[in-house]
């Protein structure tokens, strides 16, 4: 199988056991019951009370119920509130979560123990009712649960194959056709759809009958409009799977098989590499960093470059890795892996890194949009397609819709989704909270420039205004116009927060700048204090030409300051490179004075061998003067010798010439007679002598012969000796020129050698001031930008605490100029913002319609709207897109995803998805939000509180194990963060089990710990996180008010012993401990003359309801009841109801007794950690110290308490 393959395949898995994890049974809520009770009594006219929207009614079903009866006395009784909802919920035959829990391990043959019994209830039977009593086609269901045991029971093994949703729908066919003849369902069916439920399922499992017994719940709604507007986004109560996320899979489930997902960017890729994440046999990553290790990575990273162009408003700055994640983050949107996961252990600040995070991604998007002289620029008209009014719209003012021609400004939308409410409120109420953010801004002593940053940051000193509508009187409706201080849409986000219109002189939410929608009363919430308002107040076209000219100023002032922040960071970044400007600088000079000696010494060597060369010279010309003499001498000789030849030559040529002479005489007298006698061979004396002449003439010409040739090869030496010497004296004028050029090379390199020497010492001087003002300038940036040195980089990776602290701490590459600079940055970005909203007919477009996409909004007829079909799924992105301009973070839970964007169906049209408590969090919940998201950014710990799975579904799943899903299932610690972390290639390796030494790869951690005080940070430190924490939590001045109100002086483990109340039903509830518990609770509220900043925590909910009834017992006839009740509620629980909260004080109430050796093995280090790190400043663990001791967790508790309290004492 490819990825693609591997992933269908897990969310087919996925998605089975979604639909297999049933609801709990409906229960009402008391606070709904009381509403009732007084509507109830106003009818009887015994009360009077505001008019109610819509009332939620759960009526008791019994066997002789008359559903239709029940209507028409709730429309008796109910006046006020006539308009039915149209779906109407039964739900019958309640069955215990825990028998079915035991079935499936009897059918499985598991043995495990379960800490916390499950004792929630689940409906066997759902469908739903019309107002007479009709059965409603297509709406039963049967519990999934219970259907699922019955596949194992009947199949098996091989009830894998038969435990699918297409089977389930083939089962339940039955009752369907059964439902539909009956028609009416009257109590006679309903109990006979009970019997055959039962004999069909119930007997065969259990043995036992489920009664026909249940509730019946639906809604009375004041209007039509009310009804029209919120009974769609109603809970499907009679729906008995878990649905929140079954769609939401299966949609993407579709896009991957169909090849329209996984492949086209790098976003769906690292989707599809998160989904397969566990697989085995798919390799780990190979480019994985050791974030913590490795410097020279850390230095790209927080390079000036990196850093955020602005900064949320605070006197305080980033922690090392608090920076390192937060500019991490920020790059993954660019990066190969837009998936970003950070590991934030208890207290490390995980909030001040959204904050960055988000401040930036505003912005980033306020360049965008300053790009526009004309907000309205900014996009293009569309149409809708299914509506009956003008160009096919909903309304003939606001018939189009708008989206932006840049796509890039839908990146820095933010969705903040957690499966934890709690979370979602928390960073939903903490950024606007302007209390909070300057008390930030207070300490302007040490941080220059704070002054003017809290005068545009605080209501109370800013001199914007705005007016907006507000009631004088919470009881009337009628309003007036007040001039209200803003900064960003101020008095909006204070009524979203508040639940309130009324006037109040002073309040402290400075900014619109989140929202919790997701569940539909939150968007009924957030339409009528904000959006409406928005629309109506601010948005005509009077005030839309006022504000296209502030937009215009607002511009300008962001891209002045923009100017000024880009100017001193590229300041930094030049200042950053000193080092490797200062190194290329004496890299070249040290080149130079490399070059330079090697010249010199290239010169004295050439010297040395012109001296060679001289000697050789020398030698020559000896050698040349002496070949010279003796060529002469020899030449001379045979001069000598030549002239000897010569006279003898000359000798006998003057005998020749004197015998010619004769020759001729004795010719001339030669007569006819000598002539003619000679003819005929007689010889006269004349011709006789005339012979002998010629004789001896010739005898004399041969002799001559030897003196000649002699002569002759005299000439030939003579002229060799001569070339000879020629050749000699050339070679000697060589020698004696080479000799003079030689003599002047020698000049020429000493005067080379005193010319390079003069460089050398120049460039010396050179590295030497250089060497000066790198120190100074080093020192100077230092000072200017707090600039890492090696001193610094020592004290990093310092095994010393002390210095390593030091280090975690700081904060490198800013400046309190700079930090003030980009502060006031992100204000006027904030402007750039809210002008550009409110100046935008585009906008305003855009906000009606997703007010009518919301049932939140008349169109300009006065009629209810419905934008149906293809019209949501081509505007609603672009609606939204366009609300995160005006609230730029949006927070949901995970449960509301799906619905809440239902409409949005192709992938990647959000921005930034941010998951808080990601740990907490099953795997797939968080499918449909990365879907439809560009980047995400994951925060959590995994070693706090594991997500919930119930013990049925846990067992369950593990009929579906094949070698691709055994990870998937044996683990009951996978979670959104586990599996951001598996693909995140920034993380590092904390210590997982002390005894083995395993080490645990997570995501980019968070190490600076600024919650609890000893013995707490020790034990959480040692327990989870292999002590790379590092605290820097002060203790409280002993003359604090939460000093004073301390119950106990220090931390304690206080060993009692006793006897659990009942071990049959896992009741760990020791009533020794609580009485000691009591004691500490009650001196609690005496010292806080009310309800204690304490938490009770127990690893057990037996123990938690166990303590919260002596309690309420005790303090029935005390001053403190109601808020002792009050308390109850919210300060006593087990872990998982505390997560990310914190209190002064914890009891850690343990339970158990000597028999309880399966559940003291049950509590792990996770339950610990989150239990001890909710205590800022003291623990109190009661427990059985010879109980607990076998538990190594625990056992690390009690010896870090007890060294706590020696060093107080």
């Amino acid at each position: 199988m490819d990825k693609t393959q591997l992933a269908s395949k897990i969310i087919s898995f996925w998605n089975m056991v979604e639909f297999l994890d049933q609801k709990e049974f409906p229960k009402e809520k008391p606070e709904n019951k009381k509403i009732v009770r007084d509507e109830q009594k106003f009818s009887r006219g015994e009360i009077q009370v505001k008019r109610r929207r819509v009332i939620n009614l759960f009526h008791e079903i019994t066997p002789n119920t008359d559903l239709e009866q029940i209507f028409k006395e709730d429309k008796r009784v109910f006046l006020r509130n006539q308009w039915l909802s149209q779906k109407k919920h039964v739900c019958i035959a309640r069955i215990k979560r825990n028998m079915c829990e035991s079935k499936i391990d009897e059918l499985l043959h598991i043995q495990e123990y379960e800490g916390n019994k499950d004792q929630s209830d689940i409906a066997l039977i759902g469908f739903r009712v019309s107002s007479q009593g009709q059965y409603e086609e297509k709406t039963f269901s049967l519990s999934p649960l219970i259907w699922g045991i019955m596949m194992i029971y009947k199949y098996g093994s091989e009830a894998r194959s038969k435990i699918t949703q297409e089977e389930y729908v083939k089962c339940i066919e039955i009752y369907e056709q059964y439902l539909m003849s009956k028609g009416i369902v009257s109590a006679e069916v309903m109990n006979e759809l009970v019997d055959k439920i039962n004999q069909d399922y119930m007997l065969p499992l259990f043995n036992q009958k489920a009664e026909c017994k249940g509730v019946l719940i639906y809604h009375l709604y004041a209007t039509k409009e009310d009804m029209e507007k919120r009974d769609g986004n109603s809970d499907d109560y009679s729906a008995l799977a878990r649905s929140y996320y079954t769609n939401d899979l299966l949609l993407v489930k579709g896009k991957i098989e169909s090849g329209a997902f996984g492949n086209y960017n790098k976003m769906q890729k690292n989707v599809i590499d998160y989904i397969v994440s566990q697989v085995e046999g798919i390799p780990d990553r190979e480019d994985k960093v050791d974030i913590r290790m490795e410097r020279k990575v850390l230095e790209q990273v927080l390079a000036p470059d990196k850093m955020p162009i602005g900064k949320w408003p605070s006197e305080y700055t980033a922690s090392f890795m608090q920076q390192v994640a937060i500019n991490l983050a920020l790059s993954s949107r660019n990066s190969t892996y837009p998936i970003f996961s950070v590991n934030g252990p208890p207290g490390t600040g995980k909030t001040t890194l959204l904050k960055e995070i988000i401040v930036s991604n505003i912005i980033e998007r306020a360049k965008l949009l300053a790009e526009y002289k004309n907000p309205d620029d900014a996009f293009y008209e569309c149409y809708f397609h299914c509506g009956t009014l003008k160009n096919h719209g909903y309304d003939n003012n606001d018939c189009c819709y708008y989206r932006f021609k840049n796509e890039k400004i839908n990146d820095y939308g933010m969705l903040v989704a957690s499966n934890n409410n709690a979370a979602v409120e928390n960073i939903t109420r903490e950024l606007p909270n302007g209390e909070n953010l300057c008390k930030g801004l207070r300490n302007s002593k040490d941080n220059p420039g704070l002054e003017e940053i809290e005068k545009m940051f605080d209501l109370s000193k800013v001199t914007n205004t705005e007016i907006y509508s507000v009631k004088v009187d919470q009881k009337k409706s009628e309003k007036i116009s007040i001039e209200k201080p803003d900064i960003y849409f101020s008095w909006l986000a204070h009524r979203l927060l508040t639940k309130s219109e009324v006037d109040t002189e002073v309040f402290r939410e400075w900014g619109m700048l989140s929202a919790p929608l997701g569940k539909a009363l939150n968007i009924e919430w957030f339409g009528y204090y904000v959006l409406n308002p928005l629309i109506n107040e601010f948005m005509n076209g009077r005030e839309r030409a006022k504000h296209q000219m502030k937009y215009k100023a607002a511009v300008d002032e962001f891209r002045k300051q923009l100017h000024l922040v880009q100017g001193l960071q590229e300041q930094m970044e030049q200042d950053s490179c000193l080092e490797e400007r200062y190194n290329h600088e004496i890299k070249q000079l040290n080149e130079q004075i490399n070059l330079l000696t090697h010249k010199i010494s290239i010169a004295e060597q050439n010297i040395d061998a012109y001296r060679h060369e001289t000697l050789l010279n020398v030698q020559q010309l000896e050698q040349v003067d002496t070949e010279i003499a003796r060529i002469r001498a020899v030449y001379n000789e045979y001069t000598e010798k030549e002239n000897v030849e010569k006279q003898h030559l000359d000798s006998y040529n003057v005998r020749i010439q004197s015998i010619e002479q004769c020759v001729i005489d004795l010719e001339k007298k030669m007569n006819l007679k000598d002539n003619f006698l000679h003819l005929i061979g007689k010889k006269t004396e004349r011709v006789k002598n005339l012979e002998a002449a010629k004789s001896y003439r010739e005898q004399q010409q041969l002799e001559m012969l030897p003196i000649q040739k002699r002569l002759a090869e005299i000439e030939v030496i003579k002229n060799r000796l001569n070339s000879e010497w020629q050749n000699q004296r050339e070679k000697r004028n060589w020698i004696t020129n080479n000799q003079s050029v030689i003599e002047q090379k020698v000049r020429n390199s000493k005067v080379s050698i005193v010319r390079f020497w003069e460089e050398l010492e120049e460039c010396r001087r050179k590295v030497a001031l250089k060497n000066q003002k790198y120190e100074k300038d080093k020192q100077s940036i230092k000072e200017k930008w707090n600039a890492p040195d090696e001193e610094f980089w020592d004290d990093y990776y310092s095994d010393d605490n002390k210095r390593n602290i030091r280090a975690q701490i700081k904060n490198i590459w800013h400046s309190n100029e700079l930090d003030r600079a980009r502060e006031k940055l992100f204000y006027y970005a904030l402007q750039v913002h809210k002008e550009f909203i409110l100046a935008s007919k585009a906008v305003r477009s855009n906000f009606v319609n997703l007010a009518y996409m919301w049932n939140q909004r008349c169109n300009s007829k006065g009629d209810s709207v419905r934008i149906i079909g293809k019209d949501r799924n081509d505007a609603f992105s672009h609606l939204f897109n366009t609300l995160f301009l005006f609230v730029p973070v949006i927070s949901t839970t995970f449960a509301s995803v799906q619905t809440f964007f239902r409409d949005i169906i192709e992938p990647g049209k959000l921005g930034m998805l941010i998951v808080d408590e990601a740990g907490q969090a099953l795997p797939h919940i968080a499918l449909g939000a990365l879907y439809r998201c560009r980047q995400a950014v994951i925060v959590g710990d995994p070693k706090q509180v594991e997500p919930v799975v119930t013990t049925s579904i846990k067992h369950m799943r593990k009929i579906f194990e094949d070698e691709i899903l055994h990870p998937y299932i044996v683990s009951d610690m996978l979670s959104v963060q586990n599996f951001a972390d598996k693909i995140n290639p920034f993380g590092s390796y904390i210590v997982d089990d002390e005894d083995t030494g395993k080490k645990e790869w997570v995501g980019c951690p968070l190490v600076v710990h600024r919650r609890c005080i000893e013995p707490m940070f020790s034990i959480s430190n040692q327990l989870s996180y292999g002590n790379t924490m590092k605290n820097q939590t002060k203790k409280p001045d002993e003359n604090s008010e939460i000093s004073k109100c301390f119950i106990l002086q220090y931390s304690y483990w206080s060993s009692v012993t006793g006897n659990e109340i009942s071990t049959s039903s896992k009741n760990h509830y020791v009533p020794e401990q609580g009485e000691k518990a009591l004691k500490i609770i009650s001196a609690g509220f005496e010292k806080y003359n009310g309800i204690p900043d304490l938490y009770v925590i127990s690893p057990f909910t037996s123990v938690v309801n166990e303590l919260k009834s002596l309690v309420m017992d005790r303090m029935e006839n005390t001053k403190y009841k109601q808020e002792a009740e009050k308390w109850c509620r919210d300060n006593c629980g087990t872990v998982h109801k505390f997560q990310g909260k914190e209190a002064a004080e914890v009891i850690f109430l343990l339970g158990c007794d000597k028999n309880s050796k399966g559940a003291v093995d049950w509590v792990k280090s996770n339950i610990v950690n989150v239990a001890v790190t909710r205590a800022k400043y003291r623990l109190y663990v009661i427990g059985d110290y010879e109980v607990w001791e076998k538990n190594k967790c625990l056992k690390l508790v009690y010896e870090r308490v007890l060294e706590c309290k020696k060093d107080e004492r």
